[in-house]
């Protein structure tokens, strides 16, 4: 019923049918010697924002998996009220907003090619600046144990 609701949501919003994309499969069907994140414990299932413990359906960041090689999963609530949108410090000691180092899920302008900010190259996943226009922290991918 979970994923059914959360489908609704998906399938209702034509902005974020193209920021949400749906898991192949289950986590739990996932094989443990090889999957870094165990859907049986408690171990990173809570929470980026407001550190609730996840339940069966779970948005993960396409952006902070792909750029950062960290997992960044929300609870449905928080990713309902776009929580996401914002700034959120990943790497342990770098405050610096750059889509390569932190979870930067605000950037406003829409910078392709010689971007004035000089702060990075272009991303090779969504063409977008990585240092003020990166899109691929508004993506994510609907997840279920």
């Amino acid at each position: 019923a979970a994923i059914d609701n959360a489908m609704k949501y998906v399938n209702s919003s034509n902005e974020v049918k193209n920021r949400v994309s749906l898991a192949e499969r289950p986590n739990s069907h996932e094989n443990p010697e090889l999957c870094a994140v165990d859907p049986h414990g408690n171990n990173d299932f809570s929470c980026k924002l407001c550190r609730k413990e996840l339940s069966n359906v779970y948005y993960h960041c396409d952006g902070c998996e792909k750029l950062l090689n960290k997992d960044f999963n929300l609870c449905v609530s928080c990713h309902t009220n776009q929580y996401y949108a914002r700034f959120v410090q990943v790497h342990p000691h770098n405050t610096y907003r750059h889509a390569t180092i932190n979870h930067v899920g605000d950037m406003k302008y829409d910078r392709k090619s010689r971007c004035p900010c000089k702060r990075g190259p272009c991303c090779q996943e969504c063409s977008f600046c990585l240092g003020c226009s990166c899109r691929c922290h508004t993506q994510f991918t609907l997840n279920f144990r």
